[in-house]
């Protein structure tokens, strides 16, 4: 799904299985051409943990449009660079 970083935050803390996690909280807007109700783009607030693979020099920083790959139960698996093309 082709998105665009509006803003990030990168994030450490330690779970509650007692192990450390770290990544990024993504807040990430995108067009949904199927909701005819919505006008502009719908935001997403996503958690990307640090063993999720992205692009090799992709930077998660605002105004980047990423493709984001997601797997059944919604987790991020993936993200790398889309075409640049106008999405809000």
């Amino acid at each position: 799904m082709v998105m665009k970083i509006l803003g990030s935050r990168m994030v450490n803390f330690t779970g509650s299985n007692g192990q450390p996690v770290s990544g990024h909280t993504l807040y990430l807007g995108y067009e949904d051409t199927a909701d005819q109700e919505t006008e502009g783009m719908k935001t997403e607030k996503v958690f990307v943990n640090s063993s999720v693979p992205i692009a090799k020099g992709l930077q998660l920083r605002p105004e980047t449009i990423v493709n984001v790959e997601f797997n059944r139960q919604g987790k991020i698996v993936k993200i790398e660079p889309a075409d640049e093309i106008d999405i809000g």
